[in-house]
């Protein structure tokens, strides 16, 4: 077995062994199934993109980072990344760094509850407002098992946990208005070249952004959102994520990788001794 000759080096949190985030990240992150069920490249070139009139947004609206989600709701991926989403809004929410913006990509083969349930997410927002929105959203998520495993007789009562009046969410979900509004978002994320759930882009303020194709965990996406915020570019967590997701994939690539590119903009570790 080879070993590095013992000296002092100065070792960086992010360079840990982190063989279980990138477990994580290749376990049914990073390739997803596109509509056809098949398997599909997450990282398409995408071209210009903004926030738009009409989008839901928790948070700044002049936030550092804007993390657009598109998600399908029974996809079990996509529970899970809006669960990191979540966290990383908990995490930098507050102060105006970070805020989130979700837009609708139901998996109609997949999961024919999904196209239902963004409709009824938008009867929320215009009953309810944005908050409400959320609420409803949030509560889809955290209840349903994926895979179409929430009873949707428990919509109203969920809409009315949201702050929305049942009698006018049925009536909402039953009129079908919101349909476009759900293939409006579809539409969109089409263009981009977006073939699967998750899918996320994580826009800069100067117009400049990184995509994420997949249930990426925590620990990975607070490295590249840490070193964004202090000025790291754009493409330098794209090439991480693209990394990882590549075959071949080891710890000592991507820890290179960040040692090169990122590990400049992280916190920095005490120095401390390795031995043979």
């Amino acid at each position: 077995m080879e070993t590095d000759t013992a000296q002092q080096k100065t070792m960086h949190p992010a360079l840990m062994p982190i063989a279980v985030i990138i477990a994580g990240a290749l376990i049914g992150a990073g390739i997803y199934f596109s509509r056809d069920g098949k398997t599909a490249n997450n990282t398409p070139k995408l071209p210009e993109v903004t926030v738009i009139e009409g989008d839901h947004i928790l948070g700044s609206q002049d936030a550092k980072i804007t993390i657009i989600e598109y998600s399908d709701l029974e996809c079990p991926f996509c529970k899970r990344f809006h669960e990191t989403t979540n966290r990383l809004f908990q995490t930098y929410g507050a102060n105006g760094d970070i805020a989130l913006v979700f837009r609708h990509f139901p998996l109609d083969s997949l999961h024919q509850q999904a196209r239902p349930e963004a409709e009824a997410t938008e009867c929320v927002a215009e009953l309810g407002g944005n908050d409400a929105f959320w609420s409803f959203l949030n509560a889809i998520y955290a209840t349903t098992t994926s895979n179409d495993g929430l009873d949707l007789t428990q919509l109203p009562v969920m809409a009315t946990q949201a702050g929305v009046d049942a009698t006018a969410f049925t009536a909402c979900t039953e009129s079908g208005r919101h349909a476009q509004t759900v293939q409006d978002d579809q539409d969109g994320a089409l263009t981009l070249g977006v073939e699967g759930t998750p899918y996320s882009v994580f826009l800069l303020k100067d117009g400049s952004y990184y995509t994420v194709g997949g249930a990426y965990p925590y620990e990975l996406l607070d490295i590249t959102v840490q070193a964004t915020l202090a000025g790291a570019p754009a493409e330098a967590s794209q090439g991480l994520l693209d990394l990882i997701a590549a075959p071949g994939a080891t710890d000592a690539k991507i820890n290179a990788y960040i040692a090169e590119h990122l590990a400049q903009y992280l916190p920095q570790a005490n120095t401390a001794p390795t031995t043979e």
